[in-house]
């Protein structure tokens, strides 16, 4: 596998910014080393954070706006493989690609790179270029049950807390995209979805018990007031939650007499 590096970028951004659409010929890494924002890659969004970094293939339009203090540091080369890249926003743990665009930096800030600079510069590119191929290959050979089971491991043990999908797919190891997709996959619903309803059925369960206050159940389900726990129970559930208590309190003991 052959890189060719085009350039070596650092900006920091005093304002808030927005960028304008535009598209480069060759691959774009933008590393995040402060603040968050959202980039635009195709048609597809993406949140971004400190130690963060965007993955932009060739030809793709994108556009970026962030808060005041954002600083980047980004790349544009070309790949010579039978290997890709894929795109889309991933957390740095796991790699090195801040510690490599550092390094390349430092030896681009001359005008002309000797012979030496320019080797070191197309190794440290292979080396990101290899980092993420491996972290794709690893992903698609892993057991994608394991990983959903993990994930939902994850939810039972969270669900009571304002948690997010980036957040669990990084308890789990894996890049947004992906793990929103083996979820999807194996479960047939959103990983939002799965959330809520973790959320709903232990409501149900403490509904039931008789022990505890209709207010007490929304925050100790995760829900930001009790207004919106009401809401999103009949939503989902087809009534109020007291109303729920009500009819299945009714069915309960109809069964008892009945078995009696």
């Amino acid at each position: 596998m052959n890189c060719n590096l085009h350039f070596c970028v650092r900006h920091h951004y005093e304002k808030a910014y927005q960028g304008i659409p535009h598209a480069h010929p060759c691959w774009e890494i933008v590393f995040y080393c402060e603040g968050k924002g959202e980039v635009v890659i195709g048609k597809k969004a993406y949140a971004f954070e400190k130690n963060s970094f965007s993955v932009i293939p060739p030809k793709t339009t994108h556009i970026e706006r962030g808060e005041s203090g954002t600083e980047v540091l980004y790349i544009g080369f070309d790949i010579v493989s039978d290997k890709q890249l894929e795109a889309g926003v991933f957390p740095e743990e796991g790699h090195e690609i801040l510690h490599y665009l550092e390094n390349i930096f430092k030896e681009t800030r001359g005008l002309n790179l000797n012979r030496y600079s320019a080797n070191v510069v197309d190794l440290l590119t292979r080396l990101i270029v290899y980092s993420l191929i491996k972290e794709k290959s690893r992903e698609v050979g892993q057991d994608k049950y394991e990983v959903v089971k993990r994930a939902k491991a994850y939810i039972s043990e969270n669900y009571m807390h304002d948690i997010d999908i980036q957040s669990i797919a990084k308890s789990v190891g894996y890049s947004y995209d992906y793990f929103r997709h083996i979820f999807f996959e194996i479960e047939r619903m959103t990983v939002r979805d799965y959330i809520m309803q973790e959320r709903l059925n232990n409501a149900k369960e403490m509904l039931l018990s008789g022990r505890f206050q209709v207010k007490e159940i929304a925050v100790a389900c995760g829900f930001s007031s009790l207004s919106h726990f009401c809401y999103v129970f009949k939503k989902h559930i087809g009534k109020k939650p007291q109303d729920f208590v009500k009819d299945n309190t009714v069915f309960t003991k109809m069964l008892y007499v009945k078995t009696e």
